[in-house]
């Protein structure tokens, strides 16, 4: 799990990472936005951030693939 004093750390779904092509380990420069910012504008902050784990939900232990999506991805209130 990502630890909650660390605002560089997260984690994601199976699903996520795979389609993201991401692995445990890997640090992703994320870009961090204000819901005022339209997506061509350049970030507020961006923060070099560590995938630390893969999570499985309660729910996602059993599905069909209709259930599949949305993937999942996330972060420590910090």
């Amino acid at each position: 799990m990502a630890r909650p004093d660390r605002q560089d750390e997260f984690v994601a779904t199976a699903l996520a990472a795979r389609l993201l092509g991401w692995h445990v380990g890997e640090v992703i420069s994320m870009g961090f936005y204000t819901n005022a910012q339209s997506p061509s504008s350049p970030p507020l902050r961006r923060l070099g951030m560590k995938l630390v784990g893969i999570v499985v939900f309660n729910d996602e232990v059993v599905l069909d693939d209709v259930d599949r999506y949305p993937a999942y991805v996330l972060f420590t209130r910090h």
